[in-house]
């Protein structure tokens, strides 16, 4: 007697997902000659962005601060990298990218998270997007003075 013993496919395999963490230290100005930062707020803030692939399609967008101020609401944005170009010589456009990540992120003394669900998906924004990373100070908001920003870095593709 003979026994067949057959394999079958497991119909519902999870999909192997995929992320990436941006790791951000405070604005000393490694951005360029004016961008560091010139305020008052504590200089150990730092940032994350973290981006994970969803079954879905799209990816899903963290931002993580450490070094908080409790009750501080930090506007965190991704800007689309632009070349810089005259009058502003900004090297990203100055309204952030909503369908990426535009986020309010309440301080609590300590490492706060807030983030959303993007429609570009992972592949595009590793391989293709230059964005701009902000995280604006709370006492001070402003989109074109880089000595403002708390964190200010490139972001997606290598660029």
């Amino acid at each position: 007697m003979a026994v067949v013993l057959g394999c079958n496919k497991v119909e519902d395999e999870e999909i192997a997902l995929r992320s990436e963490t941006f790791n951000y230290t405070f604005n000393n100005g490694a951005m360029g000659s004016g961008t560091a930062y010139n305020g008052t707020h504590d200089r150990s803030l730092s940032a994350q962005i973290k981006i994970e692939e969803l079954q879905d399609g799209r990816t899903s967008f963290s931002a993580i601060l450490n070094g908080t101020i409790p009750g501080a609401v930090y506007k965190v944005h991704i800007h689309d990298y632009q070349s810089p170009v005259a009058p502003s010589f900004l090297p990203y456009k100055t309204t952030p990218n909503i369908s990426i990540l535009a986020t309010d992120v309440v301080g609590n003394g300590a490492t706060a998270v807030s983030g959303g669900i993007s429609t570009m998906g992972y592949d595009q924004f590793i391989n293709a997007y230059k964005g701009i990373l902000i995280v604006h100070d709370p006492a001070v908001f402003s989109v074109t003075s880089m000595s403002t920003f708390l964190v200010f870095g490139k972001i997606g593709m290598k660029y």
